[in-house]
């Protein structure tokens, strides 16, 4: 009788319990919400606090645990933090600009950074190429966005006018918030060159499609950070969108309006761009790894007789230099010294 009375009991309690966290996942969805959705980017660049007003807790509480416990909610929280790391940016940058800005951001800082373990760590546990991808297109989008809205201040300019990429990228850094976006991206990155290298390039590629100069600074970083293991998967996806750019063109051109395909050229232009800004920045770095992945890229081109590809190749190769003046030294140097190579083969032939 008495195992019954418990049974009957758990049953009981089971219901009212799943009742129970059911009503709290409602009411922290609702309070998340309520905070979230205090402000957006022009409230922010107001010069109003949104939320730096509230303490850490406040911010990151109710938000964290929707992240954990709500799986479909999580780039909702996602868009939370950007907003957040966005209010950190503008009062910092306040700060920098006027030493008697009163306004305190610690409590964002702080939340920023809260936020950014619990992503970080979400790396490793949920570990799919699929979160990876969602946190670097995120990032990549959000650090863009701060570009864009802090680009023409006092704070992001030199007193000659705009600042290199590389001093840009140097006042980003110092920013608490931004420091700590950087540092997912980087762990993106990273997470993604170790499994799909192709999805990651394509995000990056992409993002500076949308942004263009306004992304040119993390392309800095980017290509100062990974510079060995951006290249040859940088390549692949430039070629092989080239191909896909010709194979339309060839296919489609004739079929398709004027403006359409006039679309279709700007489209890839931008693409490319973004593609030839990543491999220039390498280029200037006088990369290693780009030097063996042209020279190996222009040998292919040449040594394939008659195939379709290699023609496509070498014709990407042209392509790519009347972007990046850069990346024209570096293949005229290595193409210098596969014919200097060659002599020297000949030599030892005839002797």
């Amino acid at each position: 009788m008495q195992a019954e009375a418990a049974t009957s009991s758990k049953a009981t309690r089971s219901p009212q319990r799943r009742n129970q966290q059911q009503q709290d996942l409602q009411r922290n969805l609702r309070h998340f919400l309520s905070i979230a959705s205090a402000g957006d980017l022009n409230t922010i660049y107001r010069n109003r606090p949104v939320w730096a007003t509230n303490d850490e807790k406040y911010l990151t509480e109710t938000a964290l645990q929707v992240f954990k416990s709500v799986p479909s909610a999580k780039l909702a929280v996602l868009n939370y933090v950007g907003l957040l790391a966005h209010e950190g940016t503008h009062l910092h940058m306040s700060k920098c600009e006027n030493s008697h800005f009163s306004v305190d951001a610690s409590a964002i800082e702080g939340a920023v950074y809260r936020f950014a373990q619990v992503f970080n760590q979400s790396l490793n546990e949920i570990d799919t190429k699929e979160w990876a991808t969602d946190m670097l297109r995120w990032s990549s989008l959000l650090l863009a966005e701060v570009c864009k809205q802090n680009a023409g201040r006092r704070a992001t300019n030199g007193p000659a006018g705009p600042l290199t990429l590389v001093e840009l990228l140097r006042v980003y850094v110092l920013c608490p918030c931004i420091e700590q976006i950087i540092d997912l991206l980087n762990a993106s990155i990273k997470f993604l060159l170790n499994c799909d290298p192709e999805s990651c390039i394509s995000v990056i590629v992409e993002t500076a499609k949308i942004y263009g100069a306004n992304f040119d600074w993390i392309i800095t970083h980017v290509g100062t950070m990974f510079p060995g293991a951006m290249v040859n998967p940088l390549l692949s996806v430039g070629l092989e969108e080239f191909r896909t750019y010709v194979t339309d063109l060839s296919v489609r051109e004739a079929q398709l309006p004027q403006m359409t395909a006039a679309q279709l050229h700007e489209d890839y232009q931008l693409k490319f761009r973004s593609l030839s800004a990543i491999l220039s920045h390498l280029a200037r770095q006088q990369s290693a790894e780009l030097k063996t992945s042209l020279r190996r890229l222009l040998v292919e081109s040449l040594t394939t007789n008659g195939v379709e590809s290699a023609d496509l190749s070498l014709a990407f190769l042209f392509k790519l230099v009347t972007f990046s003046p850069n990346v024209l030294r570096v293949l005229v140097q290595e193409a210098n010294d596969l014919d200097a190579h060659e002599e020297e083969q000949v030599k030892q032939r005839v002797q």
